[in-house]
């Protein structure tokens, strides 16, 4: 009970002091004014009539006008606009509409308006203009008085700040550029450090070997693929400056001598082409070719790409041939070669014959257990197509002990010989013919070595 007497006393309070502060408002105001609470629209035009805004935020003074429907910097005609954001201002002020209205005033400094807070002008397509000044805030802070430059003797008071609503930075009135879309990537360059291209037909002896370095190296296929999708994802994270000077370009790294060029071409035509400058601690800051527009790109969407290089990519595996994709192969260890051709080729079975086949199975005899020789034969190939290799950091026209040499070729006729030489106590160099020097595990190919010999 005693609370609840205490909280009355509270609101009881509260509401005299509304009083006084009100009473003491209307006494300072000259008894010629009078006050109108009603809501008043301030413009009388649609936001399909401005042909202009204008407004100071901060130190940068902004004029935009649009003519034939489009929005141009009035100061900066290169200035890439964002025509959402300026029909969304037009359409703001259009809209403003007034709670109350205070007419015969004598003295708009009395209510801020003599250096008012914030003014945006607009231009209407009937060659009329209207500024509107922001004042004070009204006693309660639930709102702001405001002049226009049509009505000397009249203030307004609006619930909402103009300079909220008004005042855009470069990055919001700055429409971004769209990224090209590449959609079937056929080559990748980064810097001077990587250039890989894609070949629809294999020139390798496997088959399914398609990205290759300038020098016909294969690359690797499944580490290129991740580049290249890291290329189409990248988005900008956000607009620094929309028209940078080559001053403000070379300050972020982006002048053309500084900058890493990153491109990305289609087998349309498309191409993706982004510079890459400088680094914050969470982003870098990159530009379209050819533009002046500054973004920053999150530091994880360009890690991989700028850390990548042709050497890198090379592919490590040995012999990536499928044994059903083996035309023949010939395998040389002291002095003992083993020599055979791979499966046969076989056609696919129509539905028809595949339905007569599955019929027969269930009366046919069980299938002959394999041949021992040729399950060898594919147990040595699989141990050769597991080979997995890595870059030598240093390579040298010297070879060790010839160890072990293996040619084969595909049935496209395509032909690769590997010879393996002593190298340390863990690994062995495989020399691969026309491709670069790989350290491969001793082990692994200890173990080609001794099925061999024990295969006739």
């Amino acid at each position: 009970m005693k609370r609840s007497y205490k909280s009355l006393l509270l609101l009881l309070a509260l509401l005299v002091m509304a009083g006084g502060v009100f009473a003491v408002q209307r006494m300072n105001r000259p008894a010629s004014v009078t006050e109108t609470a009603e809501a008043t629209p301030l413009t009388g035009h649609a936001a399909a009539d401005v042909t202009g805004l204008a407004w100071q935020s901060g130190d940068t003074a902004w004029h935009f006008v649009r003519q034939d429907g489009a929005w141009q910097n009035a100061d900066d005609p290169a200035f890439p606009v964002n025509a959402d954001t300026l029909d969304g201002m037009a359409e703001a002020f259009c809209a403003l509409t007034a709670d109350r209205v205070l007419e015969n005033v004598a003295d708009k400094a009395a209510y801020g308006l003599a250096e008012p807070a914030f003014t945006v002008t607009a231009e209407f397509s009937d060659g009329a203009s209207l500024a509107c000044a922001m004042g004070d805030a009204l006693p309660f802070g639930d709102g702001y008085y405001v002049g226009l430059s049509t009505a000397e003797d009249k203030v307004y008071t609006l619930s909402d700040s103009l300079e909220t609503a008004f005042a855009k930075d470069s990055a919001d009135l700055a429409r971004m550029e769209e990224l090209p879309k590449v959609e079937t990537p056929v080559r990748l360059m980064i810097g001077g450090d990587v250039d890989v291209s894609y070949r629809a037909d294999s020139t390798d002896i496997n088959p399914d070997q398609h990205w290759y370095l300038p020098d016909g190296t294969p690359a690797d296929d499944s580490q290129v693929a991740d580049l290249t999708g890291d290329m189409q994802a990248i988005t900008w994270q956000e607009l620094v400056y929309p028209n940078a000077d080559a001053e403000t370009l070379a300050s972020v790294g982006l002048d053309e001598t500084a900058a890493i060029p990153l491109t990305l071409e289609g087998d349309d035509g498309s191409v993706l082409s982004l510079l890459v400058g400088g680094a914050d601690s969470s982003s870098y800051y990159a530009r379209l070719a050819g533009s002046a527009t500054v973004y920053k790109v999150a530091s994880s969407a360009l890690t991989a790409l700028l850390d990548a290089s042709n050497d890198a990519l090379a592919a490590c595996d040995i012999m990536a041939l499928p044994y059903e994709s083996l035309a023949a192969a010939s395998l040389t260890a002291d002095g003992h070669t083993v020599s055979f051709t791979g499966a046969p080729e076989t056609e696919t079975d129509t539905a028809d014959e595949a339905e007569e086949t599955d019929d027969a199975a269930e009366t046919a005899e069980p299938a002959p257990s394999p041949d021992p020789a040729l399950q060898a034969q594919k147990d040595l190939w699989g141990l050769v197509t597991a080979l997995i290799g890595e870059p030598c950091q240093e390579e040298s026209d010297d070879n060790g002990e010839l160890l072990l040499t293996v040619t084969a070729s595909n049935r496209n006729g395509v032909e690769k010989t590997v010879s393996f030489f002593s190298c340390d106590a863990d690994h062995y160099l495989a020399r691969v013919e026309n491709g670069p020097d790989l350290l491969v595990s001793a082990d692994a190919v200890d173990r080609i070595i001794r099925t061999l010999r024990q295969m006739p």
